[in-house]
């Protein structure tokens, strides 16, 4: 989850989040209020994950990652998180709207990256992405832990982006057609999904009814 970044917005765009200053990663996790950042630091790469090796401290920190994301808890990740700047809060909101759309993981399996980090694979989905029928979509992330645990940093990145784009173009229109009132407080003028606490609850909302009539048809 190269897998181009995405997540559900009509640029649908996953993109990383950055920890502390120094840290290899400074993109927010879900960048879908913004236009899509640019490509992670040097440290990325695209390999599958070696063995598990793990640490006990990055084994914890994935596993609390991987949990908190299941129970929909957003406020444990990131409270676990050292994050200094605005990006705290940024990284929330984007966080509580992915789990707020029915965000969810699956065969997750991690090891370590080349640059020593914890690097998990899985398979997303969301409840609009199955309304549209899209399969799931192959995802990555990998995060810095220290070893009381701490996460540091965080680079998170899922499907291809113009796919899944135009894919998800008949959710759009449908919003535009049938509720153009509240398009634009769904929405920025780029197409990506705004990711305030008002605007999430008209996208929980109105992807509900968007799955109850059957995906728009």
């Amino acid at each position: 989850m190269r897998i181009a970044r995405w997540l559900i917005a009509v640029g649908i765009v996953v993109a990383g989040c950055g920890g502390t200053a120094g840290s290899s990663t400074t993109e927010p996790l879900l960048a879908i209020a913004t236009t899509p950042s640019e490509a992670p630091a040097a440290t990325t790469n695209t390999q599958a994950p070696t063995a598990d090796v793990l640490s006990t401290a990055q084994r914890n920190g994935v596993n609390l990652v991987v949990d908190a994301f299941a129970a929909a808890d957003a406020a444990t990740i990131i409270a676990a998180w050292e994050i200094t700047s605005d990006r705290r809060v940024l990284f929330e909101q984007e966080l509580e709207f992915d789990i707020a759309i029915g965000g969810r993981w699956t065969d997750v399996e991690c090891g370590l990256s080349l640059s020593g980090e914890a690097r998990c694979e899985m398979v997303y989905t969301n409840d609009l992405l199955e309304a549209l029928d899209v399969p799931p979509q192959d995802g990555v992330f990998r995060i810095g832990v220290r070893d009381d645990g701490s996460i540091t940093s965080w680079f998170y990145e899922v499907g291809n982006a113009a796919t899944i784009q135009a894919l998800a173009q008949p959710f759009r229109d449908w919003v535009e057609e049938n509720h153009p009132d509240r398009f634009r407080s769904m929405f920025t003028g780029n197409g990506f999904a705004r990711v305030t606490a008002e605007s999430r609850a008209l996208w929980v909302e109105l992807v509900a009814e968007f799955v109850a009539a059957g995906g728009g048809g």
